[in-house]
């Protein structure tokens, strides 16, 4: 099996747009699970369940933008460690015998 540094580059780079892309989502979160409250019967009970649900996606919201920027920065070492060793082979490959 082959493995190209250039396809793992480009993995990292949609890997880090992911990440970046996180922040769209945290906002989304907040602006519509924010500040639910009313006095009706059918808010009753209800608001303790919106800010737990706000909390929980908050916090999967913010590990998915770790992992997603953990795993692009890891795909551009894995890249670089397969130029590096490519270099390398290239290099003992070429020296005479």
């Amino acid at each position: 099996m082959d493995v190209e540094p250039e396809d793992l580059d480009k993995f990292a780079k949609r890997l880090k747009e992911l990440a970046s892309q996180v922040g769209d989502a945290s906002a989304y979160v907040e602006k519509h699970l924010s500040g639910i409250s009313g006095d009706g019967i059918l808010f009753v009970g209800i608001e303790s369940t919106v800010a737990e649900t706000r909390a929980a996606l908050s916090e999967n919201i913010d590990k998915l933008q770790q992992l997603a920027t953990a795993s692009g920065d890891e795909m551009t070492r894995a890249a670089n460690h397969y130029r590096l060793t490519e270099q390398t082979n290239t290099a003992a490959n070429s020296k005479p015998r």
